[in-house]
Order: structure tokens, then C-alpha cells, then sequence
């Protein structure tokens, strides 16, 4: 079900990002993915940014969740912002993923000024004020 599919999408992107490369697909093309893991820190972002645009919701998830991992250092804050994701990451928000993207991404003073300009503090507000709102 759907269940394990975003599962197996997000084993294959976790396995893809630990082992220095990064893809994103659609299930049925999963096997041939696994077979091509982009090289360099600026293809891969790429990949997951033009993910970001997708119309599938697992797509997308999987590509913040991947982004994020990418994000725990300074070369890859910068080609996340390089590549035009900041903007891409705050459209999914209410997300938790890209919540946490966005958090690891700020520690970059110029990411700052880039979440600012695509209305990333605002959202993020808007996230918290929607959690402590009576239900």
C-alpha cells in the first residue's frame, strides 16, 4: 500500500544519500535508480530540487527528507541554496521535513536572507501558531 511504498522510497533515498549519492523516482523505476547515484554534491541537489517540483506528494517528501540529510554540512547548505531549493522547501511546509530542512538551512547567514525573501518566516509562524491552536 501506500504505507510501504514511502517506505521503500524513503530507505532508497536515506541509501542514497549515505552512500554519496542522491536520485529521486516514481516506484516502478526504483530497481534502475538504485543503479544511478550521481557523483557531485551540485548534481544531486539538482536532482532533488527538480524533484521538489514533482506533482507526487511521496516525490516531494522524500526529496525534503533527502535535503535535509544534505543540509547537515555548510557545502551542502550552499548547494541547496545554489540550486534554487530554499524557495521549493518552504512551499512544503506545513511539513515537519522541510520544517527541519529549513532550520539546518538557516545556520547559513546568506540561507537567511534567501528563506526570508521566498516567505520562509512567515510560514514557519504560521506552522507554530497551527500547532498551539485549540482544536
Amino acid at each position: 500500500g501506500q504505507f510501504s511504498k514511502r517506505i521503500e522510497l524513503s530507505i532508497a533515498v536515506s541509501w542514497g544519500v549515505s552512500s554519496g549519492g542522491v536520485f529521486i523516482c516514481g516506484m516502478d523505476s526504483l530497481p534502475a535508480a538504485l543503479a544511478a547515484v550521481a557523483s557531485s554534491l551540485a548534481v544531486q541537489c539538482g536532482i532533488l530540487v527538480d524533484s521538489l517540483r514533482s506533482a507526487d506528494a511521496l516525490v516531494r517528501e522524500a526529496a525534503t527528507l533527502a535535503l535535509w540529510e544534505m543540509a547537515a554540512t555548510e557545502s551542502g547548505q550552499v548547494a541547496i541554496r545554489e540550486a534554487g531549493g530554499l524557495c521549493l522547501i518552504v512551499r512544503e511546509l506545513p511539513g515537519i521535513a522541510a520544517a527541519k530542512a529549513l532550520r539546518r538551512l538557516a545556520c547559513d547567514v546568506d540561507n537567511e536572507d534567501a528563506i526570508r525573501e521566498a516567505g520562509g518566516i512567515e510560514a514557519l509562524v504560521s506552522v507554530v501558531d497551527d500547532a498551539h491552536a485549540p482544536a
